[in-house]
């Protein structure tokens, strides 16, 4: 059994979930539901270990908006942005006697990794006790080498640069008075699913925190549901789309900010009440 040694450890408070370890127990879930566990022999899902450090997994990569001054030291920086964030896996197969068992925990280890047009979850519990997972595709070839032990390679990259909880907060409150308070744990901002349900004329959704609002045009009855995602930007009454009732003058896709958000919706007259969802978020 290969020895296992944590890199770099993340600090015991609990607010702070990530750091790059190979010593934790990993899940790697596929589109297809497909499980793949490194590190724990206990699971009827494990396929190997992790020998080498996870990369991808400490910081996302970073976008530059930037120029040179002509004739001039320095330069300009506009605003810098998160890019995709790329993460590797790299171990060993363990070496069963019987050479079907170890076909079996490759197959099983390509089939959760192939995540070509849905995502597959990375699922691990930190040193500091938090839960967390990062998606992902597809980036490269799946990777074995060697004859015994296998080794293998799987190389993803998610869209979404942001490590996140695995436990999903909610909040909600009526629409009178319309105030409620949400915390975020992570260190990066978190885009929430704000629902709204009931009656609302023209609903706006404001983050008091950071000064953004999400404004709608649109009348909601006693029985609709309606549904911002504001990761994707999408808009759902009852299902169907309402992107076009944005106010996109007067709205920002605003994010749950690292600490405590002060959300309040307006108008607050009528019988209806709204809700966030969101997830402690890293980057």
């Amino acid at each position: 059994m290969p020895q296992h040694v944590v890199v770099l450890s993340p600090s015991t408070d609990p607010g702070v979930a990530v750091g790059v370890e190979i010593s934790v127990v990993y899940v790697l879930t596929g589109p297809d539901g497909t499980r793949a566990v490194f590190n724990n022999p206990d699971d009827r899902d494990f396929v190997g270990y992790i020998t080498a450090t996870p990369s991808g997994l400490d910081s996302a990569e970073v976008r530059e908006s930037a120029d040179v001054l002509v004739e001039g030291d320095g330069g300009i920086h506009g605003n810098f942005y998160l890019g995709r964030r790329p993460w590797t896996l790299e171990g060993i197969v363990w070496p069963e006697p019987d050479q079907a068992a170890v076909n079996a925990r490759i197959d099983r280890l390509a089939r959760a990794s192939h995540a070509l047009r849905g995502d597959a979850t990375l699922a691990w519990t930190a040193s500091g006790g938090v839960d967390v997972q990062v998606t992902g595709r597809r980036q490269q070839p799946f990777r074995v080498t060697d004859r015994r032990p296998k080794r293998f390679q799987v190389a993803m990259v998610s869209a979404d640069p942001r490590i996140y909880s695995q436990i999903v907060h909610t909040e909600s409150a009526a629409s009178s008075p319309g105030a409620m308070t949400v915390t975020n744990r992570g260190t990066t901002g978190s885009p929430p699913i704000i629902t709204l349900r009931g009656a609302f004329v023209n609903p706006s959704i404001t983050n008091v925190t950071t000064g953004e609002a999400i404004s709608l045009t649109l009348t909601m009855v006693a029985e609709d549901v309606l549904v911002i995602d504001t990761l994707s930007g999408t808009v759902l009454l009852n299902g169907e789309n309402r992107y076009s009732a944005v106010n996109f003058v007067q709205t920002d896709w605003w994010q749950i900010g690292s600490g405590v958000n002060s959300i309040q919706i307006a108008p607050t007259a009528g019988g209806g009440s709204y809700e966030l969802a969101w997830r402690d978020a890293w980057a």
